[in-house]
């Protein structure tokens, strides 16, 4: 999406708070354990804001995998064989276009971590984002440093969720990874 996260949360609050008079209080935060309505109520518009930064590129990435994937010859030989259309989708085509889906979504995480520093700072939310720009602005690194290095590990555990989906995705990848091991 070429809109940044940034600019549609500003709207998002500028919209929703000044013309329609709805928007929840920020000083109210309520943790989902204490209020579970007046929490969805708050985490409402920040996650529709980067869930709408992220769900571009993956959308455009499925359609173009999917487009690609049905003309590949196995596709049309399925349906040769006079399986259903539900039975080629589900079976054949979204397993083979859902690769480059995973890829993508896993770098996706990496701007909807950047992107949730600043949608907290903009809907008043308590968390990560929020404690590293305090931090900042106070100057104390060692929480500058110890929430790099959390955001970085939890980074590198989508990575490594990413490669499990490969292998869960297409059984392939695994035994050709076991394969070339033992050849070494």
């Amino acid at each position: 999406m070429a809109i940044p996260a940034f600019v549609t949360a500003s709207a998002i609050v500028v919209v929703f708070a000044n013309v329609f008079g709805y928007f929840p209080n920020a000083l109210d935060y309520a943790a989902p354990w204490q209020d579970p309505w007046l929490n969805f109520q708050q985490m409402m518009f920040p996650a529709f804001v980067l869930s709408l930064t992220v769900a571009a590129p993956v959308m455009r990435t499925t359609r173009t995998s999917l487009l690609d994937m049905s003309s590949q010859d196995f596709i049309r030989t399925a349906e040769g064989k006079g399986l259903s259309r539900q039975r080629v989708l589900w079976r054949h085509l979204l397993p083979n276009s859902l690769l480059p889906v995973v890829t993508m979504t896993g770098m996706q995480f990496g701007y909807l971590l950047g992107g949730a520093i600043i949608v907290e700072q903009i809907f008043a939310l308590p968390g990560i984002g929020r404690q590293v720009l305090t931090a900042i602005m106070q100057r104390d690194y060692s929480v500058v440093q110890s929430t790099t290095l959390l955001i970085a590990v939890m980074f590198v555990f989508v990575n490594l969720a990413t490669d499990s989906l490969y292998r869960r995705i297409d059984p392939r990848i695994g035994k050709s990874e076991a394969e070339s091991g033992a050849k070494s």
